[in-house]
């Protein structure tokens, strides 16, 4: 069990090992979860108000009837999960995008950075990266303990049926 609730060893390879977990896509769509950053503009290109420029692109397609080129053609049509998952992948990878974590120097320290057009909501971003890392290390940490628990459950139950054999062997003799 020691080894199960120990910390992580003491080498470089394991800090940068952490930084990597804290840079994946898996805690990106934890933290865009956590704080509902599809909803946000800044990082759903969707909810922008179009360009002056893309608006007016917009408005000749339209006029010229291009849009509705999909009516004509069979298209495969992405039902709305698939969409949802699109838009939420895309909002994970402008989030990635900006995020920056790294080693300070040769210690064990891990900095986590975040560029946002708000200050308040790049602090806020950064740390939820760093709880929602927190929260995925406890949690684990709970996984291997149960998991080691259950294990040595089985284990005495496995010892006490032995034991019991034994004195039923010894009873017998």
């Amino acid at each position: 069990i020691e080894s199960v609730l120990a910390g992580l060893p003491a080498d470089a390879a394991s800090v940068e090992t952490e930084v990597r977990i804290i840079q994946s896509r898996a805690l990106a769509r934890r933290v865009v979860d956590e704080l509902d950053l599809t909803a946000d503009p800044e990082f759903n290109s969707a909810l922008r108000e179009p360009s002056g420029f893309k608006h007016s692109i917009r408005q000749v397609l339209d006029f010229i009837g291009l849009f509705k080129l999909d009516q004509v053609l069979p298209t495969n049509v992405p039902t709305e999960e698939e969409l949802e998952e699109r838009t939420h992948q895309r909002v994970v990878g402008a989030l990635i995008s900006r995020l920056e974590v790294s080693r300070v120097g040769t210690t064990y320290v891990i900095n986590i950075a975040y560029t946002s057009e708000d200050r308040g909501k790049a602090a806020l971003i950064a740390n939820t990266f760093a709880e929602q890392y927190q929260f995925d290390q406890l949690e684990a940490k709970f996984e291997a303990t149960a998991r080691a628990n259950e294990w040595l459950n089985e284990r005495l139950s496995v010892l006490r049926e032995e034991v019991l054999a034994a004195e039923n062997a010894i009873e017998i003799y």
